[in-house]
């Protein structure tokens, strides 16, 4: 992480005094607790992550094609930063240029049963990005309001002044029709519109094609095709398509596999309401 905001975030000293920043730039290393668990957050003053130079990069190294660069939203774009094999410099050197880091970072923090998060800002004189890196278990963040959520998630807004809320289209798929009227009555998020409930991965498949959601929750263990081999068809029909597993299996080489895949998210069953709709508030999060 501290390489990754140096050689990335930092920019050259000339270019620093040209946007009057110290020619000097500052990365900072936090330690903190958060509710019942602790965060580890890193902050540089450089020149931010820009979603559409990510796109450019993925679309020149051929990982994604124009269109769907074209069809990311930001938050697609910005996880992009976490996809094994990107980078954004085109010289491979001993500090840049693999495609090996960011990527080991999330399966890492997701393994331990942490999450991450970017948050960039390009202004001039402000800091350019900061990562966070809860090591914890997910269950263990505080609950977030419904206020708290609104004012940290600008993708459930529409303009900028919050008066009005993003829709997401909902698409819950689990062999067991318990749990998934479980999921779809324990959710609390007005603006998840529920589009159906299949029990297969192929039913899941046929439902998407039509009714394109945004947001998937995935069981893995499922007759004739598994989640994870869902997961990975889905990611190829909507590349922004945002996915949180919910599975029995709860192995850390299972959970690394499936965001590998594509996953955003990994919930292990059985959870309580809180967990379910902290791990859909991260997943809907900007």
């Amino acid at each position: 992480m501290l390489r990754n905001s140096a050689v990335h975030g930092i920019e050259a000293s000339e270019v620093r005094r040209a946007q009057t920043k110290d020619d000097v730039g500052v990365v900072r290393v936090d330690f903190r607790k958060s509710g019942d668990g602790f965060e580890l957050v890193f902050e540089d003053d450089g020149a931010g992550i820009s979603p559409d130079q990510l796109k450019a990069a993925a679309v020149r190294k051929q990982i994604l094609t124009e269109e769907e660069a074209a069809g990311m939203d930001t938050r697609a774009a910005m996880a992009l930063i976490f996809r094994p094999g990107f980078s954004t410099q085109e010289e491979v050197s001993m500090d840049a240029g693999r495609g090996v880091g960011m990527d080991v970072v999330a399966r890492s923090v997701y393994a331990l049963g942490g999450k991450i998060w970017r948050q960039h800002e390009t202004q001039v004189n402000s800091p350019g990005s900061r990562s966070c890196c809860p090591p914890q278990n997910p269950q263990m963040r505080p609950w977030p309001s419904e206020s708290q959520i609104m004012s940290e998630n600008g993708s459930i807004m529409n303009g900028t002044n919050g008066s009005a809320r993003r829709s997401f289209k909902l698409m819950i798929v689990d062999d067991s029709n318990i749990m998934r009227r479980r999921i779809e009555r324990s959710q609390q998020f007005d603006e998840l519109e529920l589009i159906g409930r299949p029990a297969t991965a192929s039913k899941a498949l046929e439902l998407f094609r039509k009714a394109d959601p945004d947001v998937v929750t995935m069981d893995l263990t499922m007759p004739q095709m598994d989640g994870i081999e869902c997961i990975s068809k889905l990611v190829e029909l909507k590349p922004a398509i945002r996915i949180l597993v919910i599975s029995a299996l709860a192995d850390k080489a299972t959970a690394v596999e499936a965001m590998e895949k594509g996953a955003n998210g990994f919930l292990n069953k059985p959870f309580t309401d809180r967990q379910l709709n902290e791990a859909i508030a991260d997943l809907i999060r900007e």
